[in-house]
Order: C-alpha cells, then sequence, then structure tokens
C-alpha cells in the first residue's frame, strides 16, 4: 500500500547518508546527493510496478525531494537563515503528504532472480519498512538538527559536548523501531530511559558550570529538545509501518 512512501524515504535516507559527515557542501556535491537520491526514488517505484500515468505521480516527490536536499544543505551550511529550513520541511512533508494522500496503484512483486526467505515478505512492505529505517540515520539527524535551530538552541555546543551524539541517536531510532514492530513497546521505553542515564553525567556537569551565572543551558537544550525530536522521528516511522499493516489486515490494497 506504501510502496511510493518507502521508496521517497529511501531515497532521502540514502541521499542525506551521501552528506552525512559533511554540513558545508559544494554546488557539485549537493547536485551529486540529489541525482543519486533521484535515481533511488525512481529505481523503488521502477521495482514497485509504477507504469504509465503512475509516473506522474513521481513529480511532486521529484520536486519535493529536491526542495529537502537543498534547502536542508543550504540551512546546514548557512544555520542562520529561516528561508532554506522553510524550504526543506516544507518539501520533507510535501513529499510525505503526497505518499500518503495518492495511491500508488501497484502491487509489487520481488525480482524473479531472487527467490530466498526475504520475499516470503510483501514487496510493498518490504520496501516502506527498509525507507522508514532509512530515514531513521542520516535523514532523522538533519531533522533534528534543524528543528534544533528552528527553536534557537545551537548545535555546536550541543555536539562539542555530547560526543558521538549523532550515532548513538541513529542507533537509538533502529532500536526503538525494532523494538516497536515486534511489539516489544516496554524494551523500547528501557532504551529511552537508558539514553537519559548515560547522558546525565554530561547535563548535570553542564548545569554545575552553569550555576555561576544566569544564562541558559544549551547543553540540557540541545539534550531534552534533540532528544525528544529523535523518538518523535522514530515513533513516526513505527506509527507509519503500523498504519501500513492495519490497511493490509482491513483488506485496503
Amino acid at each position: 500500500m506504501m510502496a511510493v512512501l518507502g521508496a521517497f524515504l529511501g531515497a532521502l535516507g540514502v541521499s542525506d547518508l551521501f552528506r552525512a559527515s559533511h554540513d558545508d557542501t559544494s554546488t557539485r556535491r549537493r547536485i551529486t546527493v540529489l541525482v543519486v537520491g533521484l535515481g533511488v526514488l525512481v529505481l523503488l517505484l521502477a521495482a514497485a510496478g509504477t507504469t504509465g500515468t503512475g509516473w506522474f505521480l513521481a513529480i511532486p516527490l521529484v520536486l519535493a525531494l529536491a526542495a529537502w536536499t537543498l534547502g536542508s544543505a543550504e540551512a546546514l551550511a548557512t544555520r542562520t537563515r529561516r528561508a532554506p529550513r522553510i524550504v526543506a520541511f516544507t518539501g520533507l512533508g510535501v513529499g510525505i503528504a503526497v505518499s500518503l494522500l495518492l495511491t500508488d496503484g501497484n502491487t509489487g512483486e520481488w525480482p524473479a532472480i531472487l527467490s530466498g526467505p526475504l520475499t516470503a515478505i510483501p514487496y510493498n512492505r518490504a520496501v516502506l519498512v527498509l525507507g522508514v529505517a532509512l530515514a531513521q540515520l542520516a535523514t532523522a539527524n538533519v531533522i533534528v538538527r534543524l528543528t534544533l535551530e528552528t527553536v534557537g538552541v545551537p548545535t555546536t555546543p550541543g555536539e562539542q559536548r555530547l560526543k558521538s551524539g549523532r550515532v548513538l541517536g541513529s542507533m537509538e531510532r533502529l532500536f526503538i523501531l525494532g523494538l516497536g514492530m515486534t511489539g516489544a513497546f516496554t524494551a523500547a521505553a528501557a532504551v529511552v530511559a537508558a539514553k537519559g542515564l548515560l547522558r546525565y553525567p554530561d547535563v548535570k556537569a553542564d548545569h554545575k558550570a552553569a550555576a555561576a551565572g544566569v544564562r541558559p543551558n544549551p547543553v540540557s537544550e540541545y539534550f531534552l529538545i534533540g532528544s525528544f525530536a529523535s523518538w518523535l522521528v522514530a515513533v513516526a516511522g513505527l506509527a507509519v509501518v503500523g498504519l501500513d499493516a492495519a490497511a493490509v489486515d482491513a483488506g485496503i490494497p
């Protein structure tokens, strides 16, 4: 049912992985990243059985992907301008909305040369889960960073103080997604609690350093807002997978 959404999220995930360690990217690199994302999008849509007029659906998705890729790249490079963040979030929202509101109209089948155990999973569902999982990596990190910049929390001090935050965040989101898909919600909650315990010494130390003067604690804000934004991305991905499963159970093609 949601192969188009999976293809869009997969394209975002792969393209963002290509620039994961580069905030200030050149025009050539941005175009390269965009081309990679478009290639993944077309490949997944074609493999899902998109034909004929179904390709018209790809037009707004291509524009949305371009808006996200170029807008977020500019936002990460400048940080102080609001317009690139607006473009990026608009592209992300439009792409997801189009994917959800417009039916893909295909059944999607695994290529005939593939016959392993994984092919027992419906192709469209596999594409959706893959896309959601890829979006939990670099794309989710970009979403979190743009969210922090939007609310006025500087990311640089937080990243310097809370080392390995991007890697830990990606691992944490994948854990939450995987545990949630298997119904282990208590274990997922334990992962969230564990992160708080692991980061508590860093946040506490920064609180003590800030106690002498009257000023906000950027590391605490970075941790709290960043963590909740990160968890929301994981929960949103889990909700999409759950919605797809419910639709299949209800007999919705």
